[in-house]
């Protein structure tokens, strides 16, 4: 995989989050909770606001702790930030006055 992008990581948290509720209903809960600790550290890593905690030991025990270390990094690197988005109303506002502006134009 080259690029992580925040759909897929979306995708990504509401299948861990489906598979979490399931997990809680069953018998040997307990256990079974404990192995997808890793993963839903995962998802939070990737979610989170400040991706450089991971860079911190302590924080990085206390919130990403089941996260390897060596695999934390590389995941991030391939995190894609989106683009600004603005909105198409915008465009079409600015659109509007360099048309306006075309059109009072005395060589237009």
């Amino acid at each position: 995989m080259k690029k992580i992008n925040p759909n897929g990581v979306a995708a990504m948290a509401l299948d861990v989050g489906f598979l979490a509720g399931f997990v809680s209903k069953l018998d040997n809960a307990f256990m079974l909770e404990q192995n997808l600790d890793e993963l839903q550290q995962t998802v939070a890593l990737m979610q989170c606001e400040n991706q450089d905690e991971f860079y911190d030991i302590s924080i990085r025990n206390k919130k990403y702790g089941r996260v390897d270390a060596m695999n934390g990094p590389l995941l991030l690197e391939k995190y894609v930030f989106p683009p600004l988005f603005f909105p198409p109303c915008l465009f079409s506002e600015v659109e509007g006055l360099t048309m306006r502006k075309k059109k009072d134009h005395p060589n237009g």
